[in-house]
């Protein structure tokens, strides 16, 4: 519930997005390339699902598959939205995130119930978690992040590691 959730979610954070020339151009290091997102509405009363539907549109806009996925960061305010996910997206869709999690690929350095996710920098947060668990594994190169926001709406994105 909301009263059980991690107490610790203030903070801010920031990702630049541009160009690769203009990212060379300004000395910036390339930690990521952009290759598919994807959006996904639901009934706002199961709005804790939704990663689990975004996911197939981000991965079909990459042009990658579930499996290809070497890190994921998902956004679990409640831990019962996770189990959730974790069903729906394996009979839906046959996307394991069981197995993910199990494997360490899935939020491990702790998720959003661990971490917190401050209010309008989620997305920035699990992005720029994703980047550092990609760094992390020199055999990873592909990268998902996947939130729920209220009123059942989803969203998911798709990074190729580079550097």
């Amino acid at each position: 519930t909301l009263f059980n959730s991690c107490g610790r979610s203030d903070g801010a954070a920031a990702v630049i997005v541009a160009a690769e020339a203009r990212a060379k151009a300004l000395g910036l290091p390339i930690l990521a390339e952009l290759k598919g997102w994807g959006f996904y509405g639901n009934n706002p009363a199961h709005m804790g699902v939704a990663p689990a539907l975004a996911a197939p549109v981000a991965l079909k806009s990459a042009g990658i598959q579930f499996d290809d996925l070497d890190q994921i960061e998902l956004h679990e305010p409640f831990a019962a939205t996770v189990l959730s996910i974790f069903k729906l997206g394996k009979k839906r869709f046959g996307h394991d995130w069981a197995v993910k999690f199990r494997a360490g690929a899935l939020n491990p350095n702790g998720g959003s119930i661990a971490m917190g996710h401050p209010l309008g920098a989620t997305g920035a947060r699990l992005l720029l978690n994703l980047l550092g668990a990609l760094k992390a594994n020199p055999k990873a190169k592909h990268g998902m992040i996947a939130a729920c926001a209220g009123g059942g709406v989803g969203g998911a994105l798709v990074v190729e590691k580079r550097g």
